[in-house]
């Protein structure tokens, strides 16, 4: 219900426009519905505002928040700034969610071995951390290392820690994968595990797409 969070938001901050958290979680509600450049500002309000009366933890989040959505808009090198930052602070609680944002930044600027470097750096802290398993994965893919890419693609999944469509996006690269390898039961296998995860997903209609194909 992010139209009702929207209005909801609002209100307190036209008593009080100077509170960071209201900024951030009105951030939060315009990046689920879709509203990325009114997302953008308020989390830049929130990081700027929290920074001015010392709120660390709000202004981390801000400044995770617009990682992510800076490189989601293609602007990747104001990504990194944020991203570098929270990673070299020692009082940010999760570095290995500002390491993956970097490598997914720095993997989209062509940067691959800075991008390993940062993805594998993540797993230091959080072995099991879906997100920087599936990065690193694209990573070797995008390299053509299949082998490499598979067995990142596989812990993600097991990891326990991916979304739906994180689970999904990883069992149909495992697919495509298969298919080069000529492996056509384990594609299918894993195809089919993208569509019952997420058959309303854009890797669950791809999926189904390959096992029309395959069958």
């Amino acid at each position: 219900r992010t139209a009702m969070a929207i209005r909801e938001l609002r209100a307190p901050l036209e008593l009080d426009p100077a509170d960071p958290e209201t900024h951030l979680w009105l951030g939060e509600a315009y990046r689920r519905k879709g509203q990325t450049k009114e997302a953008l500002d308020s989390f830049g309000e929130a990081a700027s505002r929290a920074k001015r009366v010392k709120d660390i933890q709000t202004e981390q989040d801000a400044r995770l928040n617009l990682s992510a959505l800076l490189s989601q808009m293609g602007r990747h090198k104001e990504a990194l700034d944020h991203c570098e930052a929270l990673a070299a602070d020692p009082t940010f609680s999760s570095p290995w969610r500002a390491l993956t944002n970097c490598g997914w930044a720095l993997l989209q600027l062509g940067r691959y071995d800075e991008a390993r470097a940062h993805f594998t750096h993540a797993l230091e802290f959080f072995p099991r951390f879906g997100p920087a398993l599936l990065d690193l994965g694209i990573l070797e893919a995008k390299l053509n290392h299949s082998l490499a890419a598979a067995g990142a693609f596989e812990k993600a999944i097991a990891s326990g820690h991916l979304g739906e469509s994180g689970r999904a996006e990883a069992n149909f690269r495992l697919g495509e994968i298969y298919v080069a390898l000529g492996n056509r039961d384990k594609a299918i296998e894993h195809f089919r595990a993208a569509v019952e995860t997420g058959p309303s997903l854009e890797w669950g209609t791809q999926s189904q797409a390959y096992l029309d194909l395959l069958h």
